[in-house]
């Protein structure tokens, strides 16, 4: 096959993983070593606040915005979305997501907001970028139809936050709230819900299975609709925001049974170590949102704060690391074997990441997570202050190796083969 109908450079997905594992590093040390301040109840910091966000922005959602390189035009049918992109996006995505942090932890949140209010921006121009593919799709399927709805989310989710930056009027408790509900289960929960039903039928090679897509996304969507208009109108407790709780666990309830209905369908009985690792990720979402429903519901304030955790660091946070592992390595043999000469001494997709520097890097990250649940979950305090500085150092430490032998896993990946055979010479 020519040259010209070989993809000539690697995706910028692979740009943005490794961008937003750095990010993760660096936010699961912050968030370890705060988990002592969390108990006090000294959650709403400013380094509380840039913790937060080094997680949720720079690490998940630059991982997001790079799979959207590749969900849109392998999975819709979809022209790619233009590689340009990459060379504004992602260094401006960082400049802002760094700005934000910056400006937590100086106590100077007109300094979040302006960055903030780029960021907003530079999604929305982004999404609108990616629209153009996405619009365009051959194959749309219920995941492409209800792929839009997290991202009007995330928009909302953006601008409650700069509002609150500003200080701008109508700023209270209930905004602080709903940003948070709206950003955890219109944007992220939806998120994965979606991507789920794309996701894990393809990597378990399911077919012949019955969903109700439509029914347990839209129900879903109504009840965190509710919920967060009943809590940033003041509307009354126990009808409102009870209803929206009970309508999304309705939805999830669907989505739980469908997933089931997936990996009981599967072709292949046995299932991938990293495909395990996603389904414990999906599994630890649904228990966790539920909980977090029933303990918001009750107004169970103790356990919010530790159920977010789990919800974040092994939801969302786990199933991302865990789809990297099976994305990265098709990328990389896309781009060094497909179509060339040497492509029948390519291992195995499945056999390209490193199993025991990817084993070892999920135990020690799941391990320190979930030590760090339990101490926020029994409220484990260490009065002596230099043995409590150690321990948080020792889950941080245990978080950040994890972390960082999943990234150099995913470098390994990238050296295999060693150059392209055909790659033009630099002149």
């Amino acid at each position: 096959m020519p040259v010209s109908m070989t993809k000539r450079k690697l995706s910028a997905t692979v740009y943005y993983a490794i961008t937003a594992l750095f990010f993760s590093m660096i936010g699961v040390v912050f968030i370890q070593n705060l988990i002592p301040s969390w108990q006090q109840g000294f959650w709403t910091t400013g380094p509380t606040l840039a913790a937060v966000h080094s997680m949720i922005l720079g690490f998940m959602l630059t991982m997001v915005f790079g799979v959207m390189y590749q969900v849109i035009p392998i999975a819709f049918q979809a022209p790619p979305i233009s590689r340009h992109v990459l060379y504004w996006h992602l260094p401006v995505h960082v400049i802002c997501v760094i700005g934000m942090i910056t400006g937590f932890l100086l106590g100077k949140f007109f300094i979040t907001g302006i960055f903030g209010t780029v960021l907003l921006l530079l999604t929305i121009a982004f999404l609108i970028t990616a629209s153009k593919s996405y619009r365009h799709a051959l194959n749309k399927t219920s995941v492409h139809q209800h792929l839009s709805f997290p991202f009007i989310a995330l928009c909302l989710v953006m601008a409650f936050g700069i509002w609150m930056a500003f200080y701008l009027p109508g700023d209270s408790f209930s905004l602080f709230s709903t940003h948070i509900f709206l950003g955890a289960f219109g944007f992220w929960m939806t998120l994965a819900m979606v991507i789920s039903y794309k996701f894990i039928p393809m990597f378990t090679l399911s077919h012949g299975y019955t969903s109700s897509m439509p029914i347990s996304i839209r129900i879903f969507i109504i009840g965190v609709t509710l919920f967060a208009l009943s809590n940033l109108l003041h509307l009354s407790f126990h009808i409102a925001q009870i209803a929206g709780l009970g309508i999304a666990f309705i939805g999830l309830t669907y989505f739980a049974i469908d997933m089931l209905r997936i990996v009981q369908a599967r072709k292949r009985k046995r299932i991938l170590y990293s495909i395990r690792i996603a389904l414990i990720a999906t599994s630890v979402l649904l228990v966790s949102s539920i909980l977090l429903f029933i303990a918001t519901a009750f107004s169970l304030a103790s356990l919010i704060v530790p159920i977010a955790y789990l919800l974040t660091m092994d939801g969302f946070a786990l199933l991302i690391l865990a789809y990297l592992q099976k994305i990265v390595p098709f990328l990389w043999y896309e781009y060094r074997f497909s179509h060339h000469p040497d492509r029948k001494n390519a291992p195995p997709i499945d056999d390209m990441m490193p199993k025991k520097m990817t084993h070892v890097g999920i135990t020690l990250y799941f391990v320190s997570t979930l030590l760090g649940f339990l101490e926020l979950t029994f409220h484990i305090v260490v009065t002596d202050t230099d043995l409590s500085v150690i321990i948080q150092a020792f889950l941080s430490a245990l978080a950040f190796l994890g972390l960082l032998l999943l990234l150099l896993s995913l470098l390994r990946v990238l050296k295999i083969g060693g150059p392209r055979i055909d790659q033009p010479k630099e002149s």
